[in-house]
């Protein structure tokens, strides 16, 4: 589905998460222990970026030889597919002849040369090989990898014992963990980057965004949005207090997830939209109605305003409304959702000036700038 969506040429690379470190299952089978989280690019503008550095990532770089430009590591010199202009032959100091690997150098001879030359590539003690050396000072991150574990970047648990922290409860099954998100966004974005989330569920995604400090974009059709998402993001924005008349830093915020690790201490702002329903109007009042009585009702009201399909014959069914009654509620429901067209749920953009949706001139505005119709 990626493929057809992003295309396959875009498709950046799977990371493998640890979602788990407990063990579970059932004797005899797998503890599923992981998760894919797949890496598409819109075009070659897209830069992956690079993971902070520690010094545990330093371990392996040393200086045995005082080299002046400091700690190093030997780095593979082979070049990793076949490059016919990579392949020659390199004369050791004392006369010898050193063949290239079998995909030739990873360097053109030129450059080879250069590198010898101000000794970031020598020969080894006995000039059997060549030693390339990648030096610390240079490294101002380290490339992402493909698997990415639990004690780097949270789990299932840590993220429900964070919903758990600002909610008191457990919320949902599978829930993200904030490092997780801070993780993607980091060698995905830059600040001020607009993210998109077209399933919002906890909110985390716009969370992590907020606390650093990029835009964001969330999608939901599910309820709870109003109870869980948005109530999520008014508490990573925090309360400003009053004291003696005067306001007071924001010392109400969500402190919890990677609020520490980003220096966050609350603030920032978001719009909340709902979609100005058109047809979904009435498919709400059928999903509700607990009678015979209220279907007939919803009824009455979709043939003088909703757009049904076009192939259904209102008169028809008005002759024939005596056979709907007898039914079931259930069956009513079916049929009357059916007729609705849903390609007209919402109101569109392009509508939004017609009298008949009622749309105020306040959303009208808000349409306007979001789609910087000004």
């Amino acid at each position: 589905m990626c493929d057809e969506i992003f295309k396959s040429e875009n498709f950046v690379g799977s990371v493998i998460w640890q979602h788990s470190i407990q063990g579970k299952g059932y004797e005899g089978k797998f503890s599923l222990h992981h998760n894919y989280i797949l890496c598409y690019k819109k075009s070659d503008a897209f830069e992956l970026g690079q993971l902070e550095r520690t010094e545990e990532h330093n371990v392996n770089y040393k200086n045995p030889d005082n080299d002046p430009n400091g700690r190093w590591r030997a780095g593979d010199i082979r070049n990793a597919l076949y490059r016919k202009n990579l392949i020659y032959d390199i004369e050791t100091p004392s006369g010898g002849i050193i063949k290239p690997p079998t995909n030739g150098w990873r360097f053109s001879k030129e450059t080879m040369f250069e590198k010898m030359k101000i000794g970031q590539v020598s020969f080894s003690e006995d000039e059997s090989r060549l030693i390339y050396k990648i030096y610390l000072k240079d490294q101002e991150g380290r490339v992402p990898e493909t698997v990415w574990f639990g004690k780097e970047v949270g789990t299932t648990r840590d993220a429900n014992n964070e919903l758990k922290a600002l909610f008191g409860e457990k919320l949902f099954d599978t829930p993200k963990p904030e490092k997780l998100l801070k993780r993607i966004l980091h060698i995905a974005s830059k600040e001020n980057d607009i993210v998109l989330d077209f399933f919002m569920g906890s909110a985390t995604t716009q969370a992590v965004s907020l606390k650093m400090k990029r835009r964001f974009i969330g999608i939901e059709q599910m309820d709870y949005i109003n109870s869980v998402s948005v109530e999520r993001l008014k508490k990573v924005i925090g309360k400003t207090e009053k004291q003696d008349g005067e306001l007071l830093e924001s010392i109400d915020f969500d402190n919890g997830g990677i609020s520490r690790e980003v220096n966050w201490h609350g603030g920032g702002s978001f719009i909340y939209c709902e979609l100005a329903k058109q047809n979904q109007t009435y498919a709400d009042q059928i999903l509700e109605a607990d009678s015979n009585e209220k279907m007939i009702a919803v009824w009455q009201q979709m043939k003088e305003k909703a757009f049904l399909s076009y192939q259904f014959d209102k008169q028809k069914f008005d002759e024939r409304i005596e056979a709907f009654k007898t039914l079931s509620l259930d069956d009513q429901k079916k049929f009357l959702l059916e007729v609705l067209d849903k390609n007209q749920l919402y109101v569109n953009f392009s509508e939004m000036a017609d009298e008949t949706y009622g749309i105020s001139e306040a959303d009208k505005k808000i349409n306007k700038q979001f789609y910087k119709i000004l």
